[in-house]
């Protein structure tokens, strides 16, 4: 990951050197975890390291040391802090964490959509959670510290006949607005 932040950011300076007025950001995928049993320890410790690991680690590297929920994960690369003009974001869904020792070959955890969240159709793919209006607009606050516009690129879910697609995209819209600043 740090061998991937240093060349964003000296594809950043490349490009501001060539426009004044380049715009320059990077997109992430977020996905949201909680704790399957919120006071199981091992639940919280895997959920800890799968934020970390999935959503954290890209972000943390380009936030100065004060950006907000990112600054307690892992150091910057100085070099890549503050190099880029745009955060984009890609949110599908929420994944329940509980450590399971019958599954060591995945590493303990057992990821499950939480059960009072609607999901999209289970033919198309595996793996998005439950659906939760209120991700983009969580998100948006999470990376708001980083001081820079925020971008949706992607939001959705696995819906062949629009089932639930307009449900969710209808009330994430109002969500997100409701934290627009």
């Amino acid at each position: 990951v740090r061998t991937l932040l240093r060349a964003h950011a000296a594809a950043y300076r490349v490009l501001h050197r060539r426009s004044s007025s380049a715009n320059v950001g990077f997109t992430v995928n977020l996905q949201r975890f909680a704790p399957e049993r919120p006071g199981h320890p091992g639940d919280r410790l895997l959920t800890r390291a799968m934020e970390r690991g999935f959503n954290a680690i890209f972000l943390r590297g380009l936030s100065a040391p004060s950006a907000g929920w990112a600054r307690r994960l892992r150091s910057p690369v100085g070099e890549a802090v503050g190099t880029y003009d745009f955060v984009g974001f890609n949110h599908y869904g929420w994944m329940n964490v509980r450590f399971e020792p019958r599954n060591a070959k995945l590493g303990f955890i057992d990821l499950k959509a939480p059960k009072d969240m609607r999901e999209g159709d289970p033919v198309i793919g595996t793996g998005y959670g439950g659906f939760d209006p209120r991700g983009l607009a969580i998100i948006a606050e999470e990376l708001a510290p980083m001081g820079k516009p925020i971008l949706v690129m992607e939001h959705g879910v696995p819906d062949r006949d629009d089932r639930v697609r307009p449900w969710l995209l209808a009330r994430a819209a109002a969500a997100l607005h409701g934290v627009v600043r």
